[in-house]
């Protein structure tokens, strides 16, 4: 049996690698307003997963909302933190071209 505290680490690696290369796929798609998009995309990537995750992991686990976003659902905030960091990445790096 995996450790709790390993199984966590492990599932918040494989998040952010595969979170990275959705955003990536994404941003191919946006020609602009960057920022903007990053904090829609992301804002909705957390409301999802924290809907999904009291529909079906609370209950599961049988813990209280409080517990559950103390133990996992702090960590869906790396998803907006990314994504809005992409699109200041990215608007930085268009206005720099322009200049």
């Amino acid at each position: 049996m995996v450790p709790y505290a390993t199984f966590k680490s492990a599932i918040m690696v494989v998040g952010v690698i595969s979170g990275s290369y959705l955003l990536y796929k994404f941003y191919l798609h946006m020609d602009g307003d960057y920022i903007r998009n990053g904090l829609i995309a992301g804002m909705i990537w957390f409301l999802i997963n924290i809907g999904l995750d009291t529909i079906v992991l609370i209950p599961i686990m049988k813990t209280t909302f409080s517990d559950y976003f103390m133990s996992i659902g702090l960590g869906y905030f790396a998803i907006p933190a990314l994504s809005i960091t992409f699109g200041f990445l990215l608007d930085r790096k268009c206005r720099t071209k322009i200049n």
